[in-house]
């Protein structure tokens, strides 16, 4: 292609890239070219076809109501354009094997007050659905709004802590909570907070997505903010692609010019200065002002930028980052009719769930998941997810269902790619069998088709998860959280070259595809440039 000059240079169209090219576009007034390895830009927002006429999503399908806040503000009609999130009745659920009982928990929208939710919870406990409550008056009193502010502000340095943890030190809440928990594991919380089995196997599920040894100490709260936070999901209407569609109309409108199909093989530096980047096919794409590296950081600096354009100790703190922990498979599945679950008996609203957990109480069995996966070695009977949408009749033909199976897993360089390819088939048999335990309608004959997908998959259609498919780019261990996300030199978005920003899962305090880094990101790049600050002229405080 010919060589071009843009104001902003954009390596990798992923979601967060896209979000920090939009502000870049209208309120840094900038011209911008987004170059993508691949066909079409979104990165994990993005869809696939299991079976024809039906939408699944491929990476980013449980999406919460804060994901787009800031986003949605600035620019009014993201949603209509096409990131408008949809919500069921009854966003959480987990159905226990050994009684075809379940906990469901219902999405405030349809349960405003909190009480069906805790209805649920009294039939295991009635202490616990007495806890839930205290918990969701002071999530709804300010913490939720404080996750909000963690989330959407820079990572304050260390030492300094962040809104969330000064709301839930306040004397007042350390009466309803045990502040002991917070530096305990998340197997040893669970003991303490909460007195029923079934909440306990629901936030171990729920964190073990994250790959996140169970017994390591310091993430003991997330026992109490899991089930308040996470019940808030729905997804997006048609697909999460449609988020990547509304982010391509918004930076057309602002004359961003997009090259799928073109790789970026290497940052154009002179003087220590970003002035550009150089494809795949040998063409220089220069930038008046910055480059945006949207990419997880060993890309970025092993090799676009390079060894010898960095010194030593960064190049060491890259090399160590880890990367193996947070992996897993999602395979899509188009069935001829819905599941029909046995402990619809217990609560008929279990099917209707966003997200189903088919579990046990087998507490234990948690921690042997992740020893497998630490091991290289694949985890026999995972506990696994099922994600739908059934409130959003976009995704499929009528009287069909459409979802996926999620479940941890080791780590793709574990495997060879021929043992992956078998994989593909043996854990398809697995979903299927186990499926049928708690739905006896799950069968091969129900399946009109599915689409496989391992880390192994996922590591080779996006880069930024490779080599190990791990979905979050780098593990969410206390060296690499907060402050030291990626590194403690590069947290702020800002790299060690000038001119020269990265974004990405591998940054910030969301660890999914939401629009939060991308935010972060250009509040970094407006301060450096002095661009207009949407936040200050709309008086918020994130």
């Amino acid at each position: 292609m010919p060589d071009k000059t843009f104001d902003v240079v954009v390596a990798g169209g992923g979601s967060k890239g896209l979000i920090t090219a939009m502000y870049l576009a209208k309120y840094g007034g900038m011209s911008v070219g987004i170059f993508e390895r691949l066909h079409e830009i979104g990165g994990a927002w993005c869809a696939s076809e299991p079976a024809p006429g039906f939408i699944g999503d491929t990476c980013s399908t449980e999406i919460w109501p804060w994901y787009h806040k800031a986003t949605e503000l600035d620019f009014p009609d993201f949603f209509e354009k096409g990131a408008e999130i949809v919500y069921g009745e009854v966003s959480q659920a987990v159905a226990f094997q050994e009684d075809d009982s379940c906990l469901v928990f219902y999405h405030p929208s349809a349960d405003t007050t909190r009480e069906r939710t805790v209805e649920s919870i009294a039939r295991f406990s009635e202490k616990d659905a007495d806890l839930y409550m205290k918990l969701s008056e002071i999530w709804s009193g300010g913490l939720r709004d404080a996750m909000i502010q963690m989330k959407y502000n820079p990572i304050p340095p260390p030492g300094m802590l962040s809104p969330f943890l000064e709301l839930i030190t306040d004397p007042k809440i350390l009466e309803i909570i045990d502040p002991d928990i917070i530096a305990m594991s998340v197997m040893d919380a669970g003991k303490v907070a909460w007195e029923s089995e079934e909440m306990v196997s629901y936030v171990l599920r729920r964190w073990s997505s994250g790959g996140i040894d169970p017994n390591e100490p310091g993430f003991g709260i997330v026992m109490y903010t899991f089930p308040l936070e996470f019940p808030e999901a729905g997804g997006t209407r048609g697909g999460s692609h449609n988020t990547a569609h509304a982010a391509h109309k918004i930076l057309l409108e602002h004359g961003a010019k997009f090259f799928t199909g073109h790789e970026v093989n290497k940052v154009l530096l002179e003087n220590g200065t970003a002035v550009g980047v150089k494809l795949a096919d040998g063409s220089e794409i220069r930038a008046r002002k910055l480059v945006l590296a949207n990419m997880d950081p060993q890309q970025l600096c092993l090799k676009l930028i390079g060894r010898e354009n960095l010194p030593s100790d960064i190049i060491k703190k890259i090399e160590g980052l880890e990367s193996w922990r947070a992996c897993g498979s999602w395979f899509q599945w188009a069935l001829r009719e819905p599941p029909e679950y046995k402990s619809a008996k217990w609560n008929p609203d279990v099917g209707d769930s966003t997200m189903l957990i088919l579990s046990h109480r087998n507490h234990e069995h948690h921690l042997k998941e992740y020893e497998y996966r630490s091991k290289g070695r694949l985890i026999p009977e995972p506990v696994f997810m099922i994600y739908q949408h059934p409130y959003d009749k976009t995704r499929y033909p009528d009287g069909r269902w459409v979802g996926l199976s999620e479940s941890p897993e080791t780590f793709a360089t574990a495997l060879t790619e021929e043992e992956w390819k078998q994989y593909r088939t043996d854990h398809a048999e697995y979903v299927i069998d186990t499926w049928s335990k708690y739905a006896p309608n799950v069968n091969w004959d129900n399946v009109i088709d599915y689409q496989p997908q391992s880390p192994y998959d996922l590591a080779g259609r996006l880069t930024n998860m490779a080599p190990n498919g791990n979905w979050i780019c780098i593990d969410p261990i206390p060296s690499q959280l907060g402050a030291n996300r990626p590194i403690p030199e590069m947290a702020d978005h800002r790299t060690p070259i000038n001119n020269l920003y990265a974004t990405g899962v591998a940054w910030g305090m969301d660890l999914a595809a939401s629009s939060t880094q991308g935010y972060t990101c250009y509040k970094s790049i407006a301060e450096d440039l002095d661009l207009r600050k949407p936040w200050e002229e709309q008086g918020r405080s994130w």
